[in-house]
């Protein structure tokens, strides 16, 4: 059945999450994927400490989950009772097909598990990043002493002492940059530290998006990428809807 929404956010992005939470019920958040703040758990992206600033960081900060940085995994459960009451409506995993006008709306079709499906809606912001400089992340787990390095990988701090990451940058003409990253400890040519263990892969790369707004035939373009962590583009998400409509 299709229903009407002022706003259709394409990406659960940590900037579409904020466009969602200051929305609620007018606003309908289309993700293929089943996490939020996707630009973040999806790709493992490290994200610097935070010690005050919007919603997000003040939740981080009251859950404990800051440290040296922030665990990036411990974004979509924060995401997901932010949004819990707010009445928005979330389609994950649903594909987005086709957007087209009708009068002066715009349809947005999707694929989902139950088949193809439709909403209407004023405006659509598409969140994701398709374009920019690409990297890979691991996380990564002390079981010792000494600090995190790996050479031909930077590494950030975790949210925990035992916690860390390490993010190999991409060239575009590698198809497949897990398979590329996790060779090159398996073949021997780069090790990890003493004391620490590859705890976890990133499912995406890890694409860093430039900042701007762009807007055609009501599809406003903003990557939540861009933004200096979660924290801001959830913030800078709010901002949105208002300025959007």
């Amino acid at each position: 059945m299709t229903k009407n929404f002022k706003i259709a956010v394409i990406g659960a992005t940590s900037l579409g999450c904020g466009i969602a939470f200051e929305g609620r019920e007018n606003v309908v958040l289309i993700d293929e994927g089943v996490d939020l703040a996707s630009d973040y758990t999806r790709t493992l992206r490290p994200m610097e400490a935070v010690k005050s600033g919007g919603i997000v960081a003040n939740e981080l900060i009251r859950r404990g989950l800051v440290g040296r940085g922030v665990s990036t995994p411990s974004l979509d459960a924060i995401m997901c009772g932010l949004l819990k009451n707010t009445g928005a409506k979330l389609l994950l995993c649903c594909r987005l097909t086709s957007t087209k006008r009708v009068g002066d709306k715009i349809e947005v079709e999707y694929f989902g598990t139950n088949g193809f499906g439709s909403v209407i809606c004023d405006k659509v912001v598409d969140t994701r990043t398709f374009s920019g400089k690409r990297i890979f992340n691991l996380i990564c787990a002390r079981i010792g002493d000494g600090e995190l390095f790996c050479n031909g990988f930077e590494s950030f701090p975790g949210g925990f002492d035992s916690e860390g990451f390490l993010s190999l940058a991409i060239s575009p003409d590698v198809k497949s940059p897990r398979i590329e990253a996790l060779a090159r400890f398996e073949n021997g040519s780069t090790q990890l530290s003493d004391g620490w263990k590859i705890a976890a892969a990133a499912n995406e790369i890890d694409i860093r998006g430039e900042m701007g707004i762009t807007e055609t035939d009501g599809i406003v373009h903003i990557q939540s990428s861009a933004y200096q962590n979660a924290d801001v583009a959830f913030e800078e998400g709010r901002k949105c809807y208002t300025a959007v409509l």
